[in-house]
C-alpha cells in the first residue's frame, strides 16, 4: 500500500515549488528586468510571458503554462523564504523523494538549459517517481523492489516533447552530457539518433514524440529539436496536459520539472499495458501495477478523484480504440479501483 506524508511534507512541498519557480525565472533572468508578467491563450491553454524593453525594443521571454503555482510565485516572490537546499533537506527527511545520481545529473542539466520550460515532458517510470513528491505519497516498496524490470527502467529516461517548442537537444547532449553516446538507427542504414546511452550499458535516454498519421516505426525529424524522435501512438493524450512538479537532485537543490498529469498517466499505463506485444508480460504487469497505485490513491484523495472523471472524459472523446483497451487494463486492477470506476460510469468492461 501506499503511504501519504505528512501536513508538514506537503507544506514543504508547496515552498520548494515556489522556490524552484523562483530559480527558473531567476535563470531566465526575469528577476532583474523591469517588466511584467502577461498571459496568452494558444489553443485554448494559458501560457506566461515575461514581457520587457531592451535596447528600446519591447521584448518577451516564455515562463510555461498558466498555473496556480506560477500565480502564488508571481504575487509573493519579493518575501524572503528560505533556502532551498535546507527546505530540500527537511522534505527528504520527511519521506520525499530524492533523485539518483544519473536522473539527478541528467534532469538538472536539462533544466539547467530550459528543456522544460521549453516544452520537454518527463514521462515513464521517472515520472512516476516524481508524483511521490507531486502528490504527497511514497509508493509501497513492494512495487519499488519487484522483479518486473522497475529498477532497469530506473536508469531509463523518457523525454515527450510537445510540438512546437524550439528544444536543441543534440547541442545540450554533446556540450553538457557528453559521456551520454548517440545511438543511431543502424538498422535502416542510417545516421539518424534516436536514443543517448550511458558507457555503463545501463543508463538511456530516449526521446519521443507523438505519432502523427499513419503507423511507422521511423524515428521522425522534429524541426524544433533539430533531432530526430522516435514516435508513439497515444503519445499526445499523455502529454498534452502537463503539469510542473519538483524533483530533489543529489545536491539537495529542487529541479522545476514537467510530468504528465497523474491521472492521465494512470489511464495511458492501463492502455499501453494491453498493446505491448507478446513477451512483454513483466512490462504489462509494472504498467498496471504503476495505474492501480495511482488511481487509488486519487481515489482515496477525495479532492482528487475528480481529476481520473476528466482524464476518462479526454480519453473518451477519442473512440473505442482508446477506450478498449484501457477497460481491460481496468479489469486486472484491485477492487477498490474497479468499484469506483464502475460507480462514477467509467466500466471495467470493454
Amino acid at each position: 500500500m501506499s503511504k501519504s506524508l505528512s501536513l508538514q511534507a506537503h507544506n514543504l512541498y508547496a515552498q520548494l515549488l515556489d522556490a524552484a519557480m523562483h530559480s527558473e525565472l531567476a535563470r531566465l533572468g526575469l528577476l532583474s528586468a523591469d517588466g511584467c508578467v502577461i498571459r496568452k491563450t494558444v489553443r485554448g491553454r494559458e501560457y506566461l510571458y515575461y514581457q520587457y524593453r531592451e535596447n528600446g525594443k519591447q521584448k518577451q521571454s516564455y515562463v510555461g503554462p498558466a498555473s496556480d503555482a506560477h500565480d502564488r510565485f508571481l504575487s509573493e516572490w519579493q518575501q524572503e523564504r528560505s533556502s532551498a537546499q535546507k527546505l530540500s533537506a527537511m522534505f527528504i527527511r520527511g519521506g520525499g523523494y530524492q533523485l539518483d545520481s544519473f536522473a539527478s545529473g541528467l534532469l538538472d542539466s536539462f533544466a539547467t538549459h530550459g528543456l522544460f520550460a521549453g516544452g520537454g515532458v518527463l514521462v515513464g517510470t521517472y515520472a512516476f517517481l516524481a508524483y511521490q513528491n507531486m502528490l504527497g505519497v511514497r509508493w509501497s516498496e513492494a512495487l519499488m523492489t519487484t522483479d518486473v524490470d522497475i529498477a532497469r527502467d530506473r536508469h531509463h529516461v523518457d523525454l515527450a516533447i510537445l510540438p512546437g517548442h524550439q528544444i536543441a537537444v543534440q547541442e545540450i547532449m554533446g556540450t553538457l552530457r557528453p559521456e551520454m553516446k548517440p545511438i543511431f538507427d543502424v538498422m535502416r542504414g542510417t545516421r539518424q539518433i534516436v536514443a543517448y546511452a550511458g558507457t555503463d550499458g545501463q543508463s538511456r535516454l530516449d526521446l519521443l514524440t507523438p505519432m502523427v498519421g499513419k503507423e511507422s516505426v521511423d524515428p521522425v525529424y522534429v524541426p524544433a529539436l533539430k533531432s530526430f524522435a522516435e514516435p508513439l501512438r497515444f503519445l499526445d493524450y499523455l502529454i498534452e496536459d502537463a503539469q510542473y512538479a519538483v524533483a530533489i537532485n543529489r545536491h539537495m537543490q529542487p529541479i522545476l520539472i514537467m510530468v504528465p498529469n497523474p491521472a492521465r498517466f494512470a489511464l495511458h499505463k492501463l492502455l499501453i499495458s494491453q498493446k505491448r506485444p507478446k513477451g512483454q508480460e513483466a512490462k504489462s504487469i509494472k504498467d498496471i501495477l504503476q495505474a492501480d497505485q495511482l488511481l487509488g490513491f486519487l481515489i482515496e484523495r477525495s479532492s482528487r478523484s475528480y481529476d481520473i472523471v476528466e482524464a476518462w472524459e479526454g480519453l473518451h472523446q477519442r473512440g473505442k480504440k482508446w477506450v478498449t483497451p484501457v477497460c481491460a487494463g481496468m479489469a486486472r486492477c484491485s477492487d477498490t479501483v474497479r468499484v469506483w470506476m464502475d460507480a462514477h460510469g467509467i466500466s471495467s468492461k470493454a
